[in-house]
């Protein structure tokens, strides 16, 4: 439980740093930390329900399995975590990035959104309040 609440923590860090190097002008980096954020998010929400996939595929497939096909989670969820990665390994991996400041400003406004759901889902499954995420 502890790491599930310590990957949550860590999701909203990413968050704040992919705002900061958004603002730096540092887009391949800020999608990076957006994909990050959004990444432990999902972990935290696997962690929580005993899943401990050790890939990023893993982690998006149990995603889907665990939580879409269960009916907890709505499929554009799944699909905002896929086109993060895709984003991050574009940045990371090719001679040339191709994402505009706006397209790089969505993009982490959507890993914010799935942070924000992962929480809620984290709520739901505890069957706690808002007050009780770590």
């Amino acid at each position: 439980m502890r790491e599930a609440e310590a990957l949550l923590r860590k999701a909203r860090a990413k968050l704040r740093s992919a705002k900061l190097l958004l603002e730096a002008g540092e887009l391949e980096d800020a999608v990076s930390r957006a994909y990050y954020a959004a990444f432990s998010a999902a972990r935290a929400v696997l962690l929580l329900v005993g899943e401990e996939p050790t890939t990023h595929s893993g982690v998006a497939f149990r995603l889907w399995f665990r939580f879409v096909e269960g009916g907890l989670l709505e499929r554009e969820y799944a699909r905002v975590l896929n086109v993060l990665r895709e984003a991050r390994e574009e940045g990371d991996y090719a001679s040339a990035f191709t994402l505009s400041e706006e397209e790089v400003e969505e993009l982490i406004e959507d890993s914010e959104r799935f942070v924000r759901r992962m929480e809620k889902l984290w709520r739901e499954i505890k069957g706690t309040s808002e007050r009780s995420l770590p």
